[in-house]
């Protein structure tokens, strides 16, 4: 039992490292390709208007700017690897019938999902 459990954690490592990388190669990416080197890049931040995230990803989907939205891409794998990291926690719990435990997994869940709730409704 201990050694299917390590086994669990060792990918789920593995799997966390990975997710990582790959974030970091596509918010790379995206960066590079929004660079332009011959205009001033610090231009478009004169006038900022603060938009919601989804209307700023409709927008660039209509513009067909792939550079941004693979930096999104990027961004949305970052976060969404500590929610994978809780989830597979809660059912490492529940194969070992740690319900105590479970249940923190599910609070830690729950104010994961409200600060990001929060996060896009602010």
């Amino acid at each position: 039992m201990k050694s299917n459990l390590l086994e669990l954690e060792l990918f789920i490592a593995h799997f966390l490292r990975k997710g990582v990388i790959v974030s970091a190669g596509f918010i790379f990416v995206g960066w590079i390709l929004q660079v332009k080197f011959d205009e001033n890049v610090y231009l478009p931040f004169r006038n900022y208007q603060p938009v919601p995230l989804f209307e700023t990803v409709n927008q660039l989907f209509i513009q067909k700017n792939w550079s941004a939205l693979i930096g999104y891409a990027g961004l949305l794998v970052l976060i969404s690897l500590p929610i994978l990291r809780v989830v597979a926690t809660g059912f490492i719990f529940t194969k070992q019938r740690n319900f105590r435990m479970l249940g923190l997994v599910m609070t830690v869940l729950f104010g994961l999902s409200l600060g990001i709730f929060l996060g896009f409704v602010h």
